[in-house]
């Protein structure tokens, strides 16, 4: 899909792509450092703390496909 040059320049989706990315950065950071500790130091967290990291990248993901969808100029309804 092209688009025309003004339109990529649109404030709008460029805060919503550099949203995408914040998240995306955030998420693959977080997993990247579970996945670094091993998943056996993950397993020795209680449930509450492994809820925790579970929703945090829950958090992130959801927020990245926000930022995607307001991207193309979709929001999820």
């Amino acid at each position: 899909m092209t688009r025309s040059i003004p339109e990529l320049f649109n404030p709008k989706r460029l805060e919503a792509h550099a949203e995408l990315f914040d998240k995306l950065s955030k998420l693959r950071t977080l997993l990247g450092m579970l996945h670094s500790n091993g998943f056996e130091h993950f397993r020795s967290l209680d449930e509450n703390r492994q809820a925790d990291y579970l929703w945090t990248c829950m958090e992130y993901a959801d927020g990245a496909y926000d930022a995607m969808l307001a991207s193309d100029g979709v929001t999820r309804g």
